[in-house]
């Protein structure tokens, strides 16, 4: 399979590729191809190298859920880690709610946009206001793929725009 980004500046063709619908399915593709270099990708909106792989590359758009809490009436979105952005300001704009702050292109994912610190029209980044992430990532103990969540510390500031290092963005936790 042939990958663009929307550059055209990024051109390359991974020997393995998903699109998983669900988390498991994110987890059965990092067991399966463990060893390799895996990289994620979302709409490709990024002049980055960062999502090219000649071995494998999992696609997320498929995990685009959004779901809103209210917690002691303070409104946050979970948003899964493929949904566009335009998609979750949908929602939000449904709700009667909004992102603290958001860059210009509305074609990216969540996961995508705060991987890369994309700035927007807040003080700060996207990427600033993100208050826990769920990663597939590989124990360091066992090997093998897992889920966890990154919620505080240096690790959370370092998830905020890691470009992939930490793990795949499944779900993003952010205040409206």
């Amino acid at each position: 399979m042939r990958i663009r980004n929307f550059g055209r500046n990024l051109d390359f063709h991974p020997k393995n590729y998903f699109e998983p619908n669900s988390s498991e399915e994110v987890l059965d593709a990092l067991a399966t191809n463990r060893g390799t270099r895996i990289r994620t990708m979302g709409r490709l909106h990024s002049w980055s190298q960062a999502p090219v792989s000649e071995d494998t590359l999992l696609n997320l758009k498929n995990l685009n859920g959004v779901k809103i809490e209210q917690i002691d009436g303070v409104f946050f979105v979970r948003v899964a880690g493929g949904c566009q952005i335009k998609r979750l300001i949908q929602k939000l704009d449904e709700a009667g709610l909004a992102l603290p702050s958001q860059g210009l292109i509305t074609e990216q994912s969540i996961a995508g946009a705060i991987s890369t610190g994309t700035h927007g029209s807040g003080k700060s980044s996207l990427s600033h206001y993100v208050l826990e992430l769920q990663v597939a990532d590989y124990d360091p103990t066992s090997g093998a793929p897992r889920i966890r969540t990154i919620h505080a510390g240096e690790e959370l500031q370092a998830a905020r725009c890691a470009l992939g290092c930490l793990g795949v963005i499944l779900e993003v936790k952010l205040p409206c």
